[in-house]
């Protein structure tokens, strides 16, 4: 029982540093996503026009 209690702490502890970590990369690839949906709206822009 001690096992599964030191991992959930241990997950826990982790959890607080991994948001801010990861928070740069989530925005870069938002911006990448958004840069590839406006990429293919212009390109349907100009193939319609």
């Amino acid at each position: 029982m001690a096992a599964p209690k030191i991992k959930k702490k241990s997950a826990s502890a982790k959890t607080p540093s991994m948001p801010r970590q990861g928070a740069i990369p989530c925005l870069v690839l938002v911006v990448i996503a958004l840069a590839i949906v406006a990429f293919f709206f212009f390109a349907s822009l100009k193939n319609t026009g």
